[in-house]
């Protein structure tokens, strides 16, 4: 799975970001309930002012000095290996033994996530900080014992959740409103429990895209059903949208990246897939 979070610079040409992808739009701080997959992603944008891209060429995205989003980019790997190095510190303190929260969320008790997003909030928070950051998630190849309330799923579900909470209190509101997180999958688990009470490898799967950002609140989504006859080869969801599609929509939307540069560039030799529109709040 991957996610994304994506916030513009507040300014008079600010633009604003959405995210659906696939299946669910949440608006604020979702606490999604998805199918089980395999690895996850957090990405955070904050658009530029489109006079930024008079000299961006499309061919040349991620070596061109001028080229704010592969500084980006190379800020948000930088985020990732800080925060890694940050953990591996010998003798640095070990997280406090979970307490009972009545009423929140048990945050301790997903450090694993919560340490990253915690990390990137505190890059992304200033309004000179990056725009983009990405973080992994991995552990949801969930072939057996899943159980989404107990089990593998249902704690990977908590964690995400947690990653999601801290990321939204570590922002702040100011600069949560101008941010959309994408939670993307590269694949999807089977329709059918196997053998050994888990899922195992799909096809389609849903996407989340949340934040305050985004015109969330709704389904988006050609949904086929999981009646026998529907499935993709007896065994899948059948894929609908074309999750290109969905991204094109928030960059063009909220980073305020040309058409030419998401066909072209980012896309490669996707020009028949149109970005959806409507994505932003």
């Amino acid at each position: 799975t991957k996610r994304m979070a994506s916030r513009p610079l507040a300014s008079a040409q600010r633009r604003r970001s959405a995210c659906t992808a696939g299946i669910a739009a949440l608006p604020g701080k979702a606490m999604p309930s998805v199918s089980a997959i395999a690895a996850m992603v957090l990405a955070v944008f904050k658009a530029a002012s489109t006079s930024e891209w008079k000299s961006f060429d499309p061919n040349d995205l991620f070596t061109s000095a001028k080229d704010w989003l592969a500084q980006a980019l190379t800020n948000g790997l930088e985020m990732v290996r800080v925060s890694d190095a940050s953990a591996a510190i010998p003798g640095a303190p070990v997280p406090a033994v979970p307490q009972p929260q009545p009423g929140g969320l048990n945050v301790n008790r997903f450090r694993e996530f919560t340490e990253a997003a915690e990390m990137a909030a505190k890059f992304m928070k200033p309004h000179d900080g990056p725009r983009i950051g990405a973080l992994s998630y991995n552990g949801w190849d969930t072939h057996a014992n899943e159980g989404v309330v107990q089990g593998a799923l249902g704690n990977r579900l908590g964690g995400l959740d947690a990653a999601l909470q801290t990321l939204h209190d570590g922002l702040g509101p100011e600069a949560w409103k101008d941010t959309v997180v994408i939670v993307v999958t590269e694949f999807g688990r089977t329709a059918r429990v196997n053998g050994t009470a888990g899922t195992d490898h799909g096809t389609a799967t849903t996407a989340l895209f949340v934040g305050g950002a985004v015109k969330g609140g709704r389904v988006h989504a050609d949904w086929p059903g999981l009646a026998d006859a529907n499935l993709y080869e007896n065994r899948d969801l059948k894929p609908t949208t074309d999750l290109r599609a969905m991204l094109k929509g928030v960059l063009r939307d909220h980073l305020g990246i040309p058409d030419r540069a998401l066909a072209n560039a980012i896309f490669p030799g996707s020009g028949s897939v149109k970005g959806v529109d409507g994505l932003i709040a």
